[in-house]
């Protein structure tokens, strides 16, 4: 039983499927706990997507100004992926991991 908790949890960081483990968890402090912080870092990487569309609209027609912007928009989605899949491992092998920066957010959450 507990080791299905923990692959609801790490089902959770595939970005679209953070609400399996808020809603069909039960009790489960893991997988909700996991659940709520897969869902900030989606709900990060969205508001990433849309800063820097915004930002390319306003300034993207200086070339090195969009270059930079590029740059930084694929480091921070690979940040994302890394701490999705790291935060997947730790999840499948039952840790109550919280992630740098973006955890705290998720801890205020009441879901």
């Amino acid at each position: 039983m507990s080791e299905n908790k923990n692959v609801l949890a790490a089902i959770g960081y595939i970005p679209p499927l953070f609400f399996i483990p808020l809603f069909l968890s039960g009790d489960s402090t893991l997988a909700k706990h996991h659940g709520r912080q897969a869902l900030v870092i989606f709900a990060a990487a969205a508001l990433t997507v849309l800063a820097f569309r915004i930002l390319n609209l306003l300034l993207g027609w200086i070339v090195p100004i969009k270059t930079v912007f590029n740059f930084l928009e694929g480091a921070l989605y690979l940040l994302y992926i890394g701490l999705s899949v790291f935060a997947a491992i730790r999840a499948a092998n039952g840790d109550l991991w919280r992630v740098p920066i973006l955890g705290a957010y998720s801890d205020r959450l009441n879901i």
